[in-house]
């Protein structure tokens, strides 16, 4: 008989239409909640989003709505995207008028990888914050045809351990069995459902005769006061692992952010990061090390723990991007340095002849090359394919034609131009008319080699007279062939210089 009566209650909980109650804004619409309402008989019944009801035999996706006709209180579930101040609202009303709430939705796989990660523990926690003293039936029906499959005694912990935490974060000395009446069970079917309402009991609300539209009233004032709806629907340990996790990631930040400054202080000037290779490798060893030791203890929820990934890879890809930065500009400040460099050691032999030019800047440019690769050996960062490898090519060409430019550059012009006008305007002494003749000779010895010897030694006769000697053992080197037309280089090169100083 009675499952009869229940069954009829449920055909006519299925076809009646169901009146929104609370709009986005989070307003109470009462006017379709009759007068003869009351909330000592109220029965709430919190489907999942999304997930055909047992109850309704439909999806519910209304914020908060009112049956009339059995006297029910529909309400969405929490999902694990975030959740409006309505749906809090919704969900505090809930817990603060209904003797009954029925929690549907639940699955086995649920219950397996722990309440506290699935939707349900947000839908939940926002029952806990806005409880009230009374005493709740509360009714938590898992999807599952075998009752025996329902590992009931594990929900149950699940569900207290949540309410313990709540508890704690609310200054709450009530204990889950003073608050609440659980009960488990499995329900695949509308005539399971029909059976569920004969579990919920009779629970009576404490404002017993009062009309549920005062009922409504009273509490949602009492919710917008007590500030419950302003939490989120996490659960107060995930909660505290989000906080755990955003606290670490802004240590962290602000010490990569503090390392990259100082880098691009010193390339702001100019100048080489010159062992960023080393200290970019002990910053990134360093801060994901620390960031998975201290993070490490909050891996237990999979919404976390998919959070906790993505904060480590920006942490990654903050560091990456800030070293590329800097190492980018270390191989600009290099390059600048060294065609600096380069340009002081041709500017010495610019008023020279074109074979000690061509002499001077082959060496030059030997010695700029070997400088710039053991400069970017301690600049390279290998994790991150930054290697001197990619750059060197680059700047050893651009130092080439610098030197190939360098006859036509505007500061040799500049030089030259300047010898001349001092040769011009050299102020003439009177004197006694003389004619001084001196004689320089230099001899060059280049033996086979590679450029590996190179000396020279002078030495100076009265009369003005001089004589230089050099060695430069490099007649197999490529260059100086190629500086001879592809022949070798005389062993030896005597070049005598005549001088004649006229004083009229």
């Amino acid at each position: 008989m009675l499952l009869r009566y229940l069954s009829t209650f449920l055909s006519v909980s299925l076809a009646a239409a169901a009146s929104p109650i609370l709009d986005p804004s989070g307003t109470l619409k009462l006017g379709s909640i009759p007068a003869s309402a009351s909330s000592d008989s109220l029965v709430a019944i919190i489907p999942s989003p999304g997930t055909p009801s047992l109850f309704l035999g439909k999806a519910f996706d209304d914020i908060l709505s009112y049956d009339s006709a059995t006297n029910q209180m529909l309400c969405r579930g929490a999902t694990l995207q975030s959740t409006s101040t309505a749906d809090r609202i919704a969900l505090a009303l809930c817990a603060q008028t209904a003797p009954t709430i029925i929690l549907e939705g639940i699955t086995n796989g649920d219950i397996l990888s722990g309440i506290d990660n699935s939707r349900h523990a947000r839908t939940l926690t926002a029952i806990f914050r806005a409880s009230t003293p009374r005493k709740t039936s509360l009714v938590l029906v898992v999807s599952s045809a075998d009752e025996e499959e329902v590992d009931q005694e594990l929900l149950k912990q699940q569900v207290k351990s949540l309410y313990d935490t709540v508890a704690v974060e609310q200054n709450n000395d009530m204990r889950f069995d003073e608050a609440f009446d659980l009960q488990v069970v499995a329900a695949s079917s509308s005539a399971d459902a029909a059976k569920i309402f004969a579990l919920a009991g009779d629970t009576k609300n404490n404002q017993e005769g009062k009309p549920l539209s005062e009922a409504l009233l009273l509490a949602n004032e009492e919710i917008r006061q007590s500030g419950v709806t302003e939490l989120a629907l996490d659960p107060p340990n995930v909660a505290s692992a989000y906080l755990t996790l955003g606290t670490v990631a802004s240590q962290l930040t602000r010490r990569i952010q503090a390392q990259l400054l100082v880098w691009k202080r010193r390339t702001a000037r100019g100048l080489s990061v010159n062992d960023l290779g080393e200290t970019a490798a002990e910053l990134r060893d360093s801060v994901l090390a620390e960031w998975d030791g201290q993070t490490r203890a909050v891996t237990g929820w999979t919404s976390v723990a998919t959070y906790r990934r993505k904060i480590r890879q920006q942490l990654i890809e903050l560091m990456d991007g800030g070293i590329t930065s800097v190492f980018e500009e270390s191989v600009e400040s290099i390059r600048a340095a060294a065609l600096k460099r380069l340009e002081k050691q041709l500017l010495k032999t610019a008023l020279s002849n074109a074979e000690t030019q061509v002499e001077t800047g082959a060496q030059a440019l030997r010695q700029e090359s070997l400088i710039v690769e053991t400069t970017l050996e301690k600049v390279e960062v290998p994790s991150l394919g930054l290697t001197k490898e990619n750059v060197i090519r680059g700047i050893i060409a651009d130092l080439n034609d610098a030197v190939m430019a360098f006859p036509d550059s505007p500061s040799a012009k500049i030089l030259r131009l300047n010898q001349v006008k001092k040769t011009v305007s050299k102020e003439k002494k009177p004197g006694k008319r003389s004619v001084d003749i001196a004689l320089d000779l230099v001899a060059m010895l280049r033996p086979d080699g590679f450029g590996s010897l190179q000396g020279f030694v002078g030495y100076d006769l009265p009369g003005g007279n001089s004589i230089t000697f050099g060695v430069h053992n490099d007649a197999d080197d490529p260059q100086t062939v190629s500086q001879f037309g592809g022949v070798r280089p005389p062993l030896l090169r005597v070049q005598p210089k005549l001088k004649v100083n006229v004083e009229m």
